[in-house]
């Protein structure tokens, strides 16, 4: 729907991250191959009950519980520790590059390449992108500053903003921002571009055009989301549309949007979640959350419709039909959580909460903080269960948060910190436990990680 204005601006949702700092080292990896340069390793005793206390506090680490669970099949995991880049799979862990200030890999889908960035010392931005095939053949540079500066024929210093794997492809997206005088020091483009293996770019959509961008399941559709609107582009036929306009919002520069957009599983249409900005117009309803569904075919239709209750943005489950959002109702500074079904238009309160939680990949599941412990809630049950393998104690009054990326609907990759027991874990975890430890860091030293799920 092109001709009617949402008259709100977006929220980009941002994933907590684990440091990656030089400092530090490398304790324990899972196992190593014979024809590759070994990482050193350390094995810790496990601690008795009476001491485990004692030994946390001295800095030793402490073993995390463990399940038997089937690991999935085809998994492939590359981490970066300490400028070494190490690959994972079938419970083996071989190092495959040592090169100094690399960081963010990223495996293609089918495992086959893997691709990393390396900060350069001419400008604090400045960064090469690296290719190697998973054995750690065929390295090759695909991209440098050079090449960034040569999208705008020099007009301004750009860096990579996000950069995804396309599926089922050898090429990557990718978009830019550019270094501005003055806080923040930065602005997004709202640009995107195609990367192949051979250093090849080929623009996507031009500045203002792009955006923050979500692939569709199969991959064929991308979503796109910046300042002014949300579009789609068709990657088969390269066809551009706007599926939703949101110029109307007056936005304050220097910020960066994106909805939080999640994609039917059919790929009819995207659902988008906005909020509302500093300047709302009036006839869209001032103050007010708004979600909507928007068709591939252009048709648009709002979903939900409530006053605010900043600053908790509601959650969409990434199936796209349920909403998790916080309204009054408690007594004291938290906010009653509710459940609604956008299918059905219904929904009904579950329990006071702190913070909106988070879902989990199979839309049925929700993690949150509560009450000291990290929880885990279901849309099928009225109870609660405490996670306490995600519960690591940390620095007094510091909450540290796990960073989990799902790998399948019961599967994810951990990274789990703590200061106190000196200690980050690279793990894959299901929400019962972890199910196997990957490599274990001290806190400074996190390693930086990405999967692959291969057929």
């Amino acid at each position: 729907m092109t001709g009617k204005s949402l008259g709100t601006t977006l929220l980009l949702v941002l994933a907590a991250a684990c440091s990656s700092d030089q400092a530090g080292g490398l304790l324990a990896p899972a196992s190593e191959s014979p024809s590759f340069a070994p990482a050193p390793t350390f094995s810790p005793e496990k601690p008795s009950e009476s001491s485990s206390e004692a030994s946390a506090s001295q800095g030793t680490p402490t073993p995390i519980p463990r399940i038997e669970a089937a690991l999935p099949d085809g998994l492939k995991v590359v981490y970066i520790v300490e400028d070494s880049l190490y690959l994972w799979s079938s419970g083996q862990t071989e190092r495959i590059l040592m090169r100094a200030a690399i960081h963010r890999p990223l495996v293609s889908p089918d495992g086959e390449w893997i691709i990393f960035r390396q900060t350069l010392d001419t400008a604090p931005w400045a960064e090469s992108i690296w290719a190697m095939q998973a054995d750690g053949s065929d390295l090759q540079r695909i991209m440098g500053p050079a090449d960034l500066e040569a999208l705008v024929n020099g007009g301004a210093d750009l860096f990579i903003d996000d950069m995804k794997w396309m599926p089922g492809r050898h090429e990557l997206v990718f978009n830019t921002k550019e270094i501005t005088e003055g806080p923040p020091g930065e602005r997004p483009r709202f640009d995107l571009y195609v990367l192949d293996l051979a250093g090849n770019v080929t623009r996507l959509a031009a500045a203002g055009q792009g955006g923050s961008f979500v692939f569709s399941p199969s991959g064929r559709y991308l979503a796109t989301v910046n300042d002014v609107r949300i579009g789609l582009i068709d990657l088969e036929s390269g066809e551009h549309q706007t599926l939703q306009d949101v110029s109307d919002a007056r936005i304050p520069a220097g910020h960066v949007y994106a909805s939080s957009v999640a994609w039917d599983p059919g790929e009819r249409f995207v659902v988008a979640l906005a909020i509302p900005g500093r300047a709302i117009s009036p006839d869209e309803g001032d103050g007010q959350e708004q979600v909507w569904r928007l068709a591939i075919d252009g048709t648009a239709e709002m979903m939900f419709l409530r006053k605010a209750y900043l600053p908790h943005a509601p959650s969409l489950s990434p199936n796209a039909q349920f909403l998790l959002y916080l309204d009054t109702g408690c007594s004291d500074a938290q906010g009653l959580l509710h459940l609604h079904d956008l299918a059905a238009g219904e929904g009904r309160p579950l329990y006071c909460v702190w913070n909106v939680p988070w879902w989990a990949a199979d839309s049925d599941h929700f993690l949150f903080w509560q009450d000291g412990f990290w929880q885990t809630g279901q849309i099928s049950a009225t109870s609660r269960r405490l996670m306490e393998f995600l519960s690591l104690p940390t620095d007094n009054l510091v909450q540290v948060t796990p960073q989990i990326d799902w790998i399948d609907n019961a599967n994810f990759l951990l990274t789990l910190r703590s200061r106190s027991r000196n200690v980050c874990t690279l793990s894959i975890a299901t929400l019962e436990g972890v199910a196997a430890e990957i490599v274990r860091t001290t806190p400074e030293s996190c390693p930086e990680a990405d999967f692959s799920l291969s057929e």
